[in-house]
């Protein structure tokens, strides 16, 4: 038995316009959902980076404070128990550490210059320091917050609040 094939339809090349409709509809529903998902990771991304400069400059800020005022000899600034002020003098190995707010920055002055505790992604505010007596030792209370500079979902910036008392050891 001799069979025939019809050779027209074989030759055909190309695609029809069904194909053709069908493989566009698929393709733009496969770029939406990666275009939904690369926005979304970028939004995840500025959060993440906001709380992140939040918490480094925070805690960066609370070790370093906790650090000088348990090694330093005395307490200036705020002068008597109870008072509170914005501003922290201490006498470390007999030079005096100023730490104050300026431009939204926590700045320590020494007399080797003044430096920014805090990175330019983030503003300090609130910032008080208040003597307290504990048995006779020289004992502060520091409040201050930390608020981010990047904006996160939602058109809002990170903000945390510290608050820590530390003695002369």
């Amino acid at each position: 038995m001799i069979k025939i094939f019809n050779t027209s339809k074989l030759n055909q090349k190309g695609v029809t316009i069904v194909e053709m409709l069908i493989y566009m509809g698929l393709l733009s529903i496969m770029l939406v959902v990666l275009t939904e998902m690369f926005a979304s990771i970028l939004s995840l991304r500025a959060d993440l980076n906001a709380v992140s400069f939040t918490e480094q400059d925070g805690k960066f800020i609370l070790t370093r404070l906790k650090t000088d005022i348990s090694n330093s000899q005395s307490i200036t600034t705020p002068a008597t128990n109870g008072s509170t002020t914005t501003s922290l003098a201490i006498v470390k190995a007999g030079v005096t550490y100023t730490y104050s707010v300026s431009d939204d920055n926590l700045q320590l002055t020494t007399n080797t210059g003044t430096y920014n505790l805090n990175s330019s992604e983030t503003s300090i505010t609130n910032v008080t320091f208040k003597r307290i007596g504990n048995n006779n030792k020289d004992t502060v209370q520091i409040k201050y917050t930390v608020n981010g500079k990047t904006i996160r979902s939602g058109n809002r910036t990170e903000s945390i609040n510290f608050q820590t008392t530390v003695g002369i050891r």
